[in-house]
């Protein structure tokens, strides 16, 4: 596969192409796999024939956005099969959730992808005709979840679902309009029917929050139904392209074959029926389902971070300033400083592209992992904490990174050609979706804090994942872990830093649970939400880091040839001691460390990394590039050109060389009364 992928064409980045240590086509077809990136070429080719693809030249109006939007959706969804639709695995769907992320992410509400995700997991049979009218271009669905006044307090809902058995139908209400559903994409203007969560009610008597499958607007008119008041919650920030909106039942009457029946039914009669092993096992499968939402979201955040990176780092091949000397200028990324600012945010895009796709095959092995071993934490509970964490890390890091990004390029990074503002406000929607990261970190350390009595007991923890195995040597880590290294060459063992992490995990969770029994006179909710700035945020923070480092480990040791282990393994390190860096205080509070000598040979080793990585950095953003289509960007096409690509840009924006039309009321005096 990788000698189909084509040369880039010579230019201003040779000079750095030629001094990479490995094989880029290699590393690319060994990160996506074979089947992943002839899958991604054939969308490629299709999307690149498609005028509504293209970039437009000059502003657009908010409803030309909206317009292109709906013919980017319609053209993708003419590209595949029902048939390919049904059978395409976790790692295809995310694959084209990041090209459309990439490329035009307005669209993505549009493909229906989360209402037809929550039908595959939470319904049966019954529903199978709604999937199929949506890969028919029947039907648009939407997913709504938040309300007006609650996002992620679920037991705040206010919308409610009572069941009639005299007319065998559930009927729909929003008592206020803080209970009103909102934010849900293509909800404002084009949906045709919804997933609802709503509180179940049947004989006065409360069965919680359930999803129903509700139809709200005309097939053939898209006009909405009697009983419901559904609207546009207007202009944003940015993916204007997207419809989000509210909704209000009053009465609303759908059949009883429309509650998503996976977990739970209701009879004819109503009773109330729960097709799990018990309640808890009701809130895991739900727990699941919510936490496949949020690895999409880390692809998301990924591929977006991965973007900007791609643009910054090949800028920062061409770009010159200064010198030594009298000499020549030399290339941004022969400083230090730049090579600081960037290559870390390299690390963190390879790293999280890798858990992505580790969490892809769980996803599609959901069953395997679940039976595979005898555990005494369930696969729901470990794979929300990932979830929860790995969403929130990488929100956070790649909103640095696009960040960071946009200003290592300088005043052209300002430019809207340089593809910075769009990819940033894209982003910065992903950071709130699926789940407040404060909330989501706090959702990872409970999780983890209440295994703190095992570790006391030094009983073996065993978990599907086997993220949480090595807390079975918890007690053995806080009596004996401590520093012990001399040099940087030491410091650069894998094994080491997992060492380190370990530690960190296990010493967060003692003082979590620690902080929590000494404040037992508060009430519980309180003692947890005082737990968290100091203590179980950075616990979240360092097991998810512990993880992402776990998993990459992985690949580097199933790498295709030594060169590229290489350069991984400068990845991980680099990843490892950028954040280590940030854990100083708990490292020395804990008296793991007790004196500099750790501090300093973290910052030496990060400098050696920097130094080593310089000359392969075109070369790993090469691997994670996608096409020039894709990446839209004068600074960072892949053929090196920058100053010609802004002059183009330049000459091509619509007026740009013209005089304003009120050209004369500039040259006019008398509109300026003077004050002398």
């Amino acid at each position: 596969m990788g000698e189909q992928l084509n040369d880039f064409v010579h230019g201003p980045l040779d000079m750095y192409r030629d001094k990479a240590t490995f094989d880029w086509r290699k590393l690319k077809v060994y990160l996506e796999g074979e089947d992943i990136l002839k899958y991604k070429q054939d969308i490629y080719s299709k999307l690149q024939n498609e005028d509504c693809f293209k970039p437009t030249c000059g502003p657009q109006t908010f409803e030309e956005i909206r317009y292109q939007t709906f013919l980017q959706a319609k053209a993708y969804k003419s590209f595949k099969s029902v048939t390919e639709h049904i059978n395409e695995s976790t790692k295809e769907e995310l694959a084209t959730t990041r090209i459309l992320t990439q490329l035009a992410p307005s669209s993505i509400p549009k493909q229906s992808v989360i209402f037809l995700n929550h039908l595959k997991k939470l319904g049966t049979h019954r529903h199978r005709q709604f999937m199929e009218d949506v890969y028919k271009n029947k039907v648009t669905g939407c997913f709504c979840l938040t309300e007006i006044g609650h996002g992620s307090n679920l037991k705040g809902f206010g919308t409610r679902a009572v069941y009639s058995k005299e007319k065998k139908v559930f009927t729909i209400n929003t008592p206020n309009f803080e209970s009103a559903k909102c934010w849900a994409g293509c909800l404002g203007q084009t949906a045709t029917h919804a997933v609802v969560f709503a509180n179940l009610e049947i004989d006065d008597k409360q069965y919680g929050l359930q999803s129903f499958i509700v139809p709200i607007r005309d097939v053939n008119t898209l006009l909405p139904f009697a009983g419901i008041i559904v609207g546009d919650m207007g202009e944003k920030t940015g993916l204007n392209g997207v419809d989000n909106g509210f909704i209000l039942f009053k009465n609303y009457e759908i059949p009883r074959e429309n509650l998503l029946d996976k977990l739970c039914d209701v009879t004819e009669d109503g009773l109330f029926i729960l097709k799990v092993k018990d309640l808890e096992s009701h809130k895991e499968k739900s727990r699941i389902a919510l936490s496949i939402a949020r690895i999409s979201t880390v692809a998301r955040n990924e591929c977006l971070g991965t973007k900007g990176l791609v643009v910054a780092v090949r800028y920062a091949a061409v770009r010159k300033q200064f010198g030594p000397g009298d000499g020549p200028e030399v290339c941004l990324l022969e400083y230090q400083t730049h090579q600081y600012r960037l290559f870390p945010y390299l690390a963190a895009a390879i790293v999280f592209k890798n858990t992505w796709m580790y969490l892809a095959d769980v996803q599609d092995n959901l069953d395997f992992y679940s039976k595979n071993r005898i555990c005494n934490v369930s696969l729901a509970s470990e794979l929300h904490a990932i979830a929860c964490g790995a969403k929130a890390i990488s929100g956070w890091t790649m909103r640095d990174v696009i960040q960071g990004c946009r200003e290592a390029c300088g005043g052209h990074g300002y430019l809207k050609v340089s593809g910075f503002d769009d990819t940033r406000s894209a982003q910065d929607a992903v950071l709130t979706y699926d789940g407040e990261n404060y909330v989501l970190l706090q959702q990872t350390s409970n999780i983890l804090i209440k295994l703190w009595p095992l570790i006391v007991r030094n009983q073996k923890i065993s978990s599907p994942l086997e993220s949480f195995d090595f807390l079975s040597n918890g007690d053995n880590l806080l009596r004996e872990g401590r520093f012990t290294i001399k040099t940087v060459k030491e410091l650069f063992n894998q094994t080491y830093i997992l060492y380190i992490y370990d530690w960190l995990v296990v010493y967060l969770i003692k003082s979590s649970a620690e902080k929590l029994e000494n404040q037992n006179k508060q009430s519980e909710f309180w003692v947890q939400s005082d737990n968290q700035i100091f203590y179980a945020k950075d616990l979240a923070v360092t097991y998810i880091e512990r993880l992402f480092l776990l998993k990459m480990l992985n690949l580097i040791n199933n790498a295709p040839d030594k060169k590229i282990q290489e350069a991984l393994t400068d990845m991980f390190f680099l990843y490892a001691l950028w954040n280590i860096r940030n854990h100083m205080p708990v490292l020395y509070q804990g008296g793991f460390a007790s004196n500099r000598l750790i501090s300093m040979l973290v910052k030496e080793g990060i400098l050696k990394l920097l130094g080593r990585i310089k000359n392969n950095a075109i070369a790993l953003v090469d691997a994670i590039a996608p096409p020039d289509f894709l990446l839209n960007s004068v600074l960072g096409y892949s053929d090196g050109q920058v100053y010609k690509h802004l002059e183009s840009a330049f000459l091509r924006f619509p007026n740009g060389l013209s005089r304003p039309t009120w050209w004369k009321e500039v040259l006019d005096s008398e509109q300026i009364p003077s004050k002398l």
